[in-house]
């Protein structure tokens, strides 16, 4: 299973774990979020969460082939598409809504512990613990139950492909969609896409509401993905920032309060980078997210 894994390389977001998101934080951001320029306009100036962010955070690839392929309008089509690479049919009255496949189905007919099985089973449980493992934290929706079926069809033969540049498409799409409904003076209960990957790009980059507590060993406890570092560090922080705090503190932030450069000094995790993304962590180009 982990073969597959490392070869769609998918091992690294394999790690990430659950936090708790700080809804206040996460809002102040989104009312400095531009659509146009996909940039938080800060007082300390533009800044954005890049593709060198989503490398380091999550360890995510940015090469390789695109995140695309067809979608479905017809539960005929997703019913097929499970038999044909799970081997199980789903009952289209339950196992899903509409061409969304539930995580409960998938999770209820595999398990996702890796175990010794026939090289057949194998391959089919690792479709169906990637396409949880990618839907939960690069397509989030807002319902965090079921994810549309297309996404189980990017594991028909275990690509290489850019997981990095459609992660933060779908920040990006989160984001904006939020922002523009702010607008329009239209109330917003969820946001969705990737947030665990924006909520520690702001720690990492500046201090909002209550300073994390720093422990002795903070700067030479660091883990690869960098995801891993702050769960580590958020183990005994439980506190959450109120929408005025992150307001506040975001209206007054200087340039010097903002980290520019957060992963030079991450000396130990860098050979983790494969070195043909850093041309392209600063690139100006199109991201693809089917």
């Amino acid at each position: 299973m982990w073969a597959l894994i490392r070869q769609s390389e998918l091992e690294h977001l394999a790690k990430i774990r659950k936090i708790e998101i700080d809804h206040g934080l996460i809002t102040g951001l989104v009312e400095q979020w531009r659509p146009k320029t996909n940039t938080f306009h800060l007082n300390s100036g533009e800044a954005t969460v890049a593709l060198e962010d989503v490398a380091y955070i999550y360890g995510l690839p940015i090469d390789g082939l695109p995140v695309n392929g067809r979608t479905f309008s017809k539960p005929s089509t997703m019913v097929k598409l499970c038999g044909e690479l799970l081997g199980v049919v789903l009952d289209v009255n339950y196992d899903c809504y509409g061409v969304q496949i539930k995580f409960t189905w998938l999770k209820d007919n595999f398990g996702l512990e890796p175990k010794s099985r026939p090289r057949d089973q194998d391959v089919r449980r690792t479709r169906a613990f990637l396409f949880c493992l990618v839907a939960g934290h690069t397509f989030w929706t807002s319902s965090g139950t079921k994810a549309p079926a297309h996404i189980l069809e990017l594991f028909r033969h275990f690509d290489r492909r850019s997981w990095g540049s459609t992660c933060l498409a779908n920040l990006y799409r989160g984001l904006a969609k939020v922002s523009l409904l702010q607008k329009k003076g239209k109330a917003v209960k969820t946001i969705t896409g990737p947030l665990k990957l924006l909520q520690v790009w702001a720690y990492s980059r500046m201090t909002i509401g209550k300073p994390i507590r720093r422990r002795a060993n903070w700067d030479t406890d660091v883990e690869f993905p960098l995801f891993l570092t702050w769960y580590n560090r958020l183990r005994s922080h439980h506190f959450h920032t109120r929408v005025e705090e992150a307001r506040r503190h975001l209206d007054i932030m200087k340039v010097d309060a903002f980290n520019w450069i957060p992963y030079q000094d991450y000396e130990n995790i860098h050979d983790y980078i494969d070195d043909a993304n850093v041309p392209l962590f600063r690139s100006n180009t199109a991201l693809i997210s089917f």
